[in-house]
């Protein structure tokens, strides 16, 4: 299948950049990348115009809330069962919206 990306700002891994650039795949393959639109027919046809193209982001996530919590059960037999659903999950929905926003900030210090 031959997909175009078009009107992607792309990210390159050295830090550059091509902003309104366009990408085209085929299969799992990275066929084109230009500032110039590519000739030819495409499969599938997706507007990026307000999306980034990044390497190595594939299903970026976070379980941020979650961190604060970080070695809480580790000690406990069969820790991931035990640990969300008897204390993990009521301790979490059980937060107010300021500790979240509290807990938030912290961990993005953290992060850095």
């Amino acid at each position: 299948m031959k997909i175009l990306f078009d009107k992607a700002n792309i990210l390159f891994h050295d830090g550059t950049s091509l902003k309104g650039a366009y990408l085209v795949t085929e299969g799992k393959n990275i066929s084109y990348i230009s500032a110039e639109k590519p000739k030819g027919n495409f499969d599938r046809v997706i507007d990026c115009s307000k999306k980034i193209i990044a390497p190595g982001l594939y299903n970026c996530h976070t379980h941020s809330p979650m961190s604060i919590f970080r070695g809480y059960g580790e000690n406990l037999p069969d820790t991931a069962r035990i640990f969300l659903w008897t204390d993990g999950f009521p301790r979490r929905y059980g937060l107010q919206k300021i500790n979240l926003r509290e807990m938030m900030f912290i961990l993005v210090l953290w992060f850095l």
